[in-house]
């Protein structure tokens, strides 16, 4: 009977150490911080577990695969772990679900995620808008800033997104120092501006950091992962594992309510806070002669806005002249006041006639945010006096008839024909004679040949 329960035990304890098993360190963060998660199992499993359950509520970062060998009862046993961090995406109770690996699933594991105290985080991310209330298409500047006082091995800024709309990135990330709540930080700073296309409340899903940090909460654990290899508990441990702890910092969402476009503004719709236009004229003169090329170059600029909302130039028809507009060419910079959109197009002016010839200005509306206000930019009229007269238009001479003509041969080769003859025929026999000495001596040369086969 004591075999059979001995038998019973000992199946009973390969069941046991055959399940899959996790374990999540620590129970208890703030939010944006990380924990440990570790998944393990007494046997080789042919292929990694199903993360999949983990992306609706985790973000996750690289994963650690480790093998734990120990001699129980003189016996060896191994142990196969995955090790990855994994950053909750929100506030409260939340559950780290079952986990399938090799046909056997884990029990749900609950964590509790704290709100950031901002006296006490090492880490901490704020973002703010230069404005609540715009016009639809019009710039809005979003600024995202990280505090950091626990010192970033690395981490990137992540965009925001804007309903329906467009973000533009402005420049990299700017860093620098300040004190806050009395405590120091080291500031990294990224702007970003924002559009809306439509009219309403537009929520803006808040920019994020995700970066390194040392790593404090896991020292113990990951101190006892170093010594399933027998390591010593300082190999390593101030180097790559020391620098995994990875963290995700959300700022806060931003609602922004959005102005339609005046029902009174008549126009292209550009919603800015200035825009300039000018122009230049080659050659830079008030004198011209007729049929002489003018190139008059214009050159529009509008702070906050994108180059596809910029409008395209067009001249109208000018009495005395011939116009021939080249294509707009649209560039986008950054200035001190955030992003600058630059329309550069090119006019080729040709004055027809002569007196005095006039080229009217160019005019752009546009609507000032500031003042809220339509307004129109315009360049100065600009009157040429031109000189001469367009030389008389003559027929053209239709291209003269092609005939066909036998070939021309030169006098010397026709009268010396008869010795181009006579030194051919000499080249011939010469030939012949050559190829008959040849045969004759090949000949000659057989008759002499042993007999190889007498027999």
């Amino acid at each position: 009977m004591k075999y059979i329960i001995g038998a019973l035990m000992c199946l009973f304890s390969v069941a046991v150490q055959a399940a899959v098993q996790v374990s999540v360190r620590p129970l208890t963060v703030q939010e944006g911080e990380s924990v440990e998660l570790t998944i393990s199992s007494d046997t080789r499993q042919e292929s990694a577990p199903d993360w999949t359950p983990l992306l609706q509520d985790f973000n996750i970062g690289g994963q650690m695969y480790a093998e734990q060998a120990q001699i129980i009862n003189g016996q060896q046993q191994t142990r196969y772990q995955f090790i990855m961090p994994l950053t909750p995406l929100s506030r409260g109770e939340v559950q780290v679900p079952s986990l399938t690996w090799g046909g056997e699933t884990t029990q749900p594991v609950v964590i509790s995620v704290q709100p950031a105290d901002s006296k006490e985080a090492p880490v901490l991310i704020t973002a703010q808008t230069d404005k609540k209330q715009v016009y639809a298409g019009q710039g809005v500047t979003y600024t995202v800033r990280v505090y950091d006082k626990a010192g970033l091995s690395d981490g990137e800024f992540i965009a925001p997104l804007i309903e329906g709309g467009e973000v533009q990135k402005i420049g990299d990330p700017v860093a620098s120092s300040e004190t806050k709540d009395g405590k120091w930080y080291q500031v990294y700073e990224q702007k970003y501006v924002l559009f809306a296309p439509k009219a309403g409340a537009v929520k803006v899903t808040p920019a994020r950091f995700q970066g390194y940090i040392q790593d404090k909460t896991t020292q113990p654990a990951r101190r006892n992962l170093l010594s399933v290899f027998g390591m010593p508990d300082d190999v390593f441990y101030r180097g790559f594992l020391d620098r995994q702890r990875e963290i995700t910092l959300k700022a806060e969402p931003i609602t922004l309510e959005v102005l339609p476009q005046p029902v009174s503004y008549q126009g292209w719709w550009l919603p800015s806070t200035a825009v300039k236009l000018r122009q230049t004229f080659t050659p830079n003169a008030t004198v011209a002669q007729v049929g002489e090329n003018i190139v008059q170059k214009v050159v529009l600029t509008a702070q906050g806005v994108m180059p596809h909302q910029l409008p395209d130039i067009q001249l109208p028809d000018i009495k005395g002249f011939k116009v021939y507009p080249g294509e707009a060419q649209k560039t986008l910079s950054y200035n001190k006041d955030g992003l600058v959109s630059l329309l550069e197009k090119t006019f080729v002016l040709v004055p027809i006639q002569n007196g005095e010839l006039t080229i009217p200005p160019v005019s752009v509306p546009w609507f000032d945010v500031n003042t809220q206000k339509a307004q129109v930019v315009s360049t100065q009229a600009r009157t040429w006096l031109v000189q001469g007269t367009l030389p008389p238009v003559t027929q053209e001479t239709p291209p003269a008839e092609i005939v066909a003509s036998a070939p021309v041969v030169s006098a010397y080769a026709e009268e010396n024909s008869w010795l181009w003859f006579f030194g051919g025929f000499c080249v011939g026999v010469m030939l012949c004679a050559g190829v008959g000495l040849l045969c004759f001596f090949i000949m000659h040369r057989r008759r002499k040949l042993p007999d190889l086969y007498p027999y």
